[in-house]
């Protein structure tokens, strides 16, 4: 298992490379993602048919030597359950849960969301974070949503603290969507004094890279104690956002191309209609969105869908989700990809 860590840190460090050459990652690069995937699942399977896994929802811990490797994506895993989600302790996890008090765990609404978006105004004609993030408002109801971007200056730490705070005292999720990690443009010190226990969930879209995110990113590497560069891998930015009270943690376990990014977010908010109506929770979403399933969540049919399905036979499937949720269609399948977006913390709370 430490040499199968090893060869997916190996991998990080060439699709990184990659992807600062030519802003995306290659179908090849995807395929060793998946061949990787399938040793781990070869790995574990003698374990998993031990156990005839079945329920609702998995929160699986495992150990930080292992945190480059999916263990949220084992077969086994995906087919027993229909949410999985990682943690980094049964201590913390424990936590999480009483965190929300009795009675029923409120649900997850991105209809209003804090966000900071591209703090160095990093993006170019490869990743045009900011003009992509401004066209998405309108269409995909964002336009309540209140942040900060560096398209006018650099976010500076005063102002990420101010979006951090809002979020958790109004209990609503937060967004950084931009290139480079999240930790590179955030100081962690400049969190260890802040209490986020408030914010049900913090979504990191990050590890896009350009050649200018990339470059910079590299000469300031070079001044970094080994520690920080620890507090900026995904397990380390996931482990400081949960001390300081965040509920769970959405994020990139590996360097991703601007489209996958951009795919993986619009398809979040897109999915959430449906997510509601039928009660997926947030790892199941994330589930439908970076991987292919075999029971879509559906969402609201619209005018031109409704046309367009007038007349063709439905699959046993859809028939299921519609008999659910009433008249509804149902989502597209994604192809199997090799993107790493995987959910740390309580993966089972409702998205809305």
């Amino acid at each position: 298992m430490l040499q199968l860590n090893a060869k997916m840190a190996q991998l990080h460090v060439a699709q990184r490379v990659q992807l600062y050459k030519a802003g995306k990652l290659s179908e090849g690069m995807c395929g060793q993602t998946l061949e990787l995937r399938a040793e781990m699942n070869s790995m574990f399977a003698p374990v998993m048919e031990c156990f005839d896994f079945k329920g609702a929802h998995a929160v699986l811990v495992g150990p930080e030597q292992l945190n480059l490797v999916p263990l949220e994506r084992l077969d086994g895993l995906e087919k027993g359950f229909q949410s999985v989600s990682m943690d980094i302790s049964t201590h913390l996890l424990h936590a999480r849960v009483a965190a929300q008090g009795e009675g029923e765990i409120a649900d997850v609404s991105l209809d209003v969301c804090n966000f900071v978006l591209d703090c160095k105004n990093e993006s170019d004609s490869l990743c045009p974070l900011i003009s992509t993030f401004e066209q998405m408002r309108k269409p995909l109801g964002m336009t309540k949503w209140d942040g900060r971007s560096g398209s006018d200056h650099a976010v500076t730490q005063g102002e990420w603290q101010q979006v951090l705070l809002q979020a958790s005292d109004t209990k609503q999720a937060a967004i950084f969507y931009g290139l480079g990690k999240c930790l590179e443009q955030l100081e962690p010190s400049s969190m260890m004094g802040l209490d986020l226990s408030g914010m049900p969930m913090m979504i990191l879209l990050d590890r896009v890279e350009n050649d200018k995110a990339y470059q910079s990113a590299v000469r300031e590497e070079f001044g970094k104690f080994h520690c920080r560069q620890q507090a900026e891998t995904a397990f380390g930015t996931a482990a400081l956002l949960s001390l300081r009270g965040v509920s769970t943690v959405m994020l990139n376990r590996g360097p991703t191309g601007f489209a996958a990014n951009q795919t993986c977010f619009k398809s979040l908010l897109e999915l959430k209609g449906g997510a509601s109506k039928v009660g997926a929770k947030v790892a199941q979403v994330l589930r439908q969105v970076v991987s292919e399933s075999e029971e879509p969540i559906p969402r609201p049919q619209t005018k031109a869908s409704s046309k367009a399905s007038k007349g063709k036979a439905s699959s046993r499937a859809t028939t299921a989700a519609n008999e659910a949720v009433g008249a509804e269609a149902e989502i597209p399948k994604l192809e199997s990809t090799g993107m790493s977006t995987f959910c740390l913390g309580l993966g089972f709370l409702g998205l809305k």
